[in-house]
């Protein structure tokens, strides 16, 4: 997405996001997102596990046009949904 449309979603307050999964390794995931060029965050979850979220994108279309590409590199992709927080 674009710089404006990212800060649009930002100044309307709805982003969206798409969970890759939980792993062990916190690179997983993460490199293959990195390396199609598909933003992502992670957060640390309980017993030592890593949470891989892909986005925020400023619409859910966005998101869901990223599902596709995440589920092309072989990961799991869950649906689109609003990002709280």
């Amino acid at each position: 997405p674009s710089e404006r449309a990212r800060a649009e979603a930002a100044l309307a307050g709805t982003e969206y996001i798409v969970q890759v999964g939980v792993f062990t390794d916190p690179t997983a995931g993460g490199d293959k997102l990195k390396g199609a060029k598909v933003p992502y965050y992670t957060e640390a979850v309980k017993d030592n596990l890593t949470r891989v979220r892909a986005g925020p994108f400023p619409s859910k279309e966005a998101a869901e046009k990223a599902r596709e590409r995440i589920k092309g590199l072989g990961l799991e992709a869950g649906p689109a949904a609003t990002k709280s927080g």
